[in-house]
């Protein structure tokens, strides 16, 4: 069995996991079974916990995303560093009712950072008529329950309040000096659910399958307009989309009291995202709707995990890698997204029979994502030669 600080390695370092992907899930650990973050990564695993416990933790993830322009027929610069750090919360509590219910809390992020992430490349970036900056913030709150049907069987499930808002920049092309649309926090709420199941195959092996459903995001606010010859009225826009339903399989093995491997496969079929409705409207105007297809295709990514345990201390090694979501034809400014494999390292102590704290890092190392696009008349082209995220992150757990 993991011992209770293997939790470390999850709430300290794969937050930042989400960071690399942009939208993507942050991996999770579907058989872990022994700590609060049980409550959010497979609510199953809740039943392992035996007291009351709550555990916190926060990832910071700095970017470093320089684009190469190829081709710029509207001119302007490559926009330096576009990344924007990205800080990610988390807190968990697990409480026993009985001997085989548990009832848990999550707080978490799972698409976008609680201070926005994205991009911002600035005014005079080549491709600033298709974005100068993009950012989304998520905040997500998660009942769950579980049940221990036998002795090696438990089930659980959750569901998911998140609230998202969107932010976006883009330049307008007009005679003189560029016009602006901003697209101003547009915001809402959208709801999901989850459950797993975990069996105990042996004292030395388990499994776990965790299902997320798929959720509709649909959020609302301002569009507006300056700096453009003729004066615009605000906008009315509303904007949705679907965020994809998701698979998780782990399966973890304790070679000696002191060696576990652990790996987990993930299945998201964000080709469901591809399609964006906006819907527009102001004051006396009919709405006018469109849909925008990105295209976007399903994945399958995969993580690995050593864990050495040495007395009160616990050495934890990571390699993941997350396909990339979308096609080189098809990839825009605004969400550049490619491949990226993440090497993590954590450590932490179990300080006492109450008290486990931690620390990690991680560098996600992302492809080149290049770009070919044309936005308002104009093609603009490149690739991110420089395309590296570097995350730290601490943690810490209470038991009562």
């Amino acid at each position: 069995m993991v011992p209770p600080f293997a939790a470390i390695i999850i709430t300290a370092v794969f937050p930042a996991l989400s960071w690399a992907g942009g939208f993507n899930t942050a991996p999770t650990d579907p058989v872990y079974n022994v700590g609060p973050e049980s409550a959010w990564f497979n609510p199953a695993g809740m039943t392992g916990v035996k007291t009351p416990a709550v555990a916190a933790g926060v990832g910071v993830a700095f970017p470093l995303m320089e684009f190469d322009s190829t081709i710029a027929a509207a001119g302007g610069d490559d926009g330096g560093n576009a990344g924007l750090v990205g800080v990610l919360p988390s807190f968990y509590a697990v409480a026993p009712v009985g001997e085989d219910f548990r009832v848990g809390f999550s707080v978490v992020s799972p698409f976008g950072s609680v201070n926005g992430t994205g991009v911002d490349y600035g005014s005079g970036f080549v491709g600033r008529y298709g974005a100068i900056e993009a950012t989304i913030t998520s905040i997500a709150f998660g009942p769950s329950v579980a049940y221990q049907m036998t002795e090696s069987l438990s089930v659980g499930a959750g569901a998911i309040a998140m609230y998202t808002t969107f932010d976006e920049r883009i330049a307008i092309n007009t005679p003189g000096a560029d016009g602006e649309l901003h697209l101003d926090q547009l915001d809402g709420w959208s709801g999901q659910l989850y459950g797993g199941l975990l069996y105990q195959i042996s004292p030395q092996t388990s499994v776990g399958l965790v299902y997320h459903s798929q959720s509709n995001v649909n959020i609302s606010g301002d569009a507006v307009f300056s700096g453009l010859p003729v004066t615009l009225p605000t906008v009315d826009l509303e904007i949705e989309w679907n965020t994809p339903q998701s698979v998780q399989f782990g399966v973890q093995h304790a070679f000696s009291p002191s060696w576990i491997v652990g790996l987990n496969l993930v299945w998201e079929d964000w080709s469901v995202f591809s399609e964006n409705r906006v819907e527009a409207s102001f004051e006396g105007a009919a709405g006018r709707i469109a849909v925008f297809d990105r295209n976007w295709n399903d994945t399958f990514q995969g993580a690995v995990r050593l864990t050495h345990i040495n007395g009160q201390n616990v050495y934890i090694a990571g390699l993941a890698y997350v396909p990339s979501v979308v096609d080189d034809d098809d990839r825009t400014i605004d969400l550049p997204l490619d491949d990226s494999f993440i090497i993590s390292l954590a450590a932490a102590r179990n300080e006492s029979q109450n008290l486990t704290y931690g620390v990690g890092a991680s560098i996600i190392m992302n492809g080149d994502a290049a770009v070919s696009q044309t936005a308002q008349g104009f093609q603009f082209a490149g690739q991110f030669d420089t395309n590296v995220i570097f995350a730290i992150g601490a943690s810490l757990q209470w038991r009562y």
